[in-house]
């Protein structure tokens, strides 16, 4: 659970801050794109019309001097200078040794325009000479038209900027949506609802996302209910054997009781002991192999010999019940786990013989298909019904309540998750009142 708040905590603390971020890089992202924008537009239509606006200077330049050669016009220069700017350039005196004028001498004092133009401000000028004077005419830095320029495309940038800002805000809240979702999923998880799902979002990355949450509450639903079931039926089956043991021990207690009695009640508080030692042994034994991830101490055998002395092993069962027992096995040696595999099987082949009737049959073949080694364990014993064969691999299934004192549902569950740890599979193929018939195939054979 220390998972579950963690996630949920993280989540809630991102669903501020997300948002925020999220704000607040579109805000960041819009004003440098706008700045840059706004240079390029800015160079790219500088240098389209710094032709136009060189030879609009050199007419400018050409009506002051007319303006200023007429004697009959009274204005001075500066009043000359003013009128025919009108705004729309700004014109500013350079002094002679001024690095511009010096570099241009000749051809101002020849009365030239000279246009000058800068790699870096597309918008160039022209400089020019009169009355003995030199001067620079250009749409830099006090043209009101430029002024006016600017000003648009600053409020242009600005307005751009704070409609993106409030949209990014709107869409924001809608594209975080599903976090707040998985922020009140993960609150009702913490309390330990595991039914919770969340909604599948559009957005593709987020939709992986709240997949994967689902996925993840499926299976914390399904654990904890295997993990109550567990408990349920590991109480119950303790507390069976328990309850005889003492009531049979009450019993022995009664000094009225006969020798035949108390022998009968001794032979079941041993029986019933001996069922609750191999239930601890099985819990072992399966917490052990479930928390294993890689087989070891694996090793070359005879699967085939293996087998027979499992046959052996379990020969009073199957002679007191008169069981027929036809064996076929190809010799084949195998790379596994010797110890577990004769624990898998003594489970398989004794549950065969626990569920086969009297006068009954079992078969045994082992075969090798594909480089596999192929193990067939068959029966006309009570058989199961297709949810039973869906259910048999489940920790403390039992099929038949009238053999339940016999076991306690842990074996094939051990039997499965020894071969699935030693990259083998088990099926079961059954049909009520007529048997069953498990598959086992095993890898790593060794030629």
């Amino acid at each position: 659970m220390g998972l579950v708040r963690s996630i949920k905590n993280n989540l809630s603390n991102a669903k501020g801050n997300l948002r925020f971020k999220f704000v607040m890089s579109f805000f960041a992202t819009m004003l440098i794109a706008g700045t840059i924008a706004s240079l390029i537009v800015i160079m790219f239509v500088g240098f389209g019309i710094s032709g136009t606006l060189l030879e609009s200077q050199e007419k400018a330049v050409q009506t002051m001097r007319e303006l200023v050669a007429d004697d009959a016009n009274d204005r001075t220069i500066n009043e000359v200078l003013d009128m025919c700017t009108a705004g729309l350039y700004s014109i500013q005196q350079v002094p002679e040794d001024s690095p511009k004028v010096q570099k241009h001498l000749d051809e101002l004092n020849n009365n030239l325009v000279v246009a000058i133009k800068s790699p870096m401000v597309p918008l160039g000028g022209s400089l020019f000479k009169i009355g003995g004077n030199y001067y620079e005419i250009s749409v830099f830095p006090n043209s009101t038209m430029m002024v006016l320029i600017i000003i648009v495309i600053i409020v242009a940038i600005a307005t751009v900027i704070a409609i993106g800002t409030i949209l990014s805000s709107y869409v924001g809240k809608r594209f975080l949506k599903p976090i707040r979702s998985l922020v009140s999923a993960t609150e009702k998880i913490s309390k330990g609802d595991f039914t919770v799902q969340v909604k599948t979002p559009s957005n593709r990355e987020l939709r992986e996302l709240v997949n994967n949450f689902n996925r993840m509450t499926n299976s914390l639903g399904s654990i904890d209910t295997l993990g109550k079931d567990f408990l349920n039926n590991v109480s119950h089956e303790f507390k069976t054997p328990i309850a005889s043991i003492r009531g049979f021990a009450t019993l022995l207690k009664d000094d009225d009781i006969s020798a035949q009695e108390k022998e009968e009640y001794l032979d079941i508080i041993i029986n019933e002991s001996d069922r609750l030692s191999q239930l601890s042994s099985n819990i072992l034994s399966l917490s052990r192999l479930e928390n294993q991830t890689v087989l070891t101490d694996c090793s070359e055998f005879s699967l085939d010999e293996q087998l027979r002395r499992v046959i052996l092993t379990l020969e009073p069962q199957w002679s007191e019940k008169r069981i027929d027992v036809e064996v076929k096995l190809e010799p084949v040696t195998i790379l596994a786990n010797e110890e577990l595999l004769w624990q898998a099987w003594m489970n398989i082949i004794g549950n065969a013989v626990k569920f086969t009737p009297e006068d009954g049959w079992i078969g045994i073949s082992l075969t090798t298909e594909s480089d596999n080694a192929v193990v067939k364990i068959s029966d006309n014993g009570i058989g199961m019904n297709e949810e039973q064969s869906k259910r048999i691999f489940d920790k403390f299934y039992q099929c038949d309540k009238s053999h339940s004192g016999l076991g306690n549902g842990l074996g094939l569950s051990l039997a499965k998750r020894i071969i699935d740890l030693s990259e083998g599979g088990i099926t079961v193929e059954s049909e009520e009142g007529k048997g069953s018939a498990f598959t086992v195939s095993l890898p790593n054979v060794v030629d």
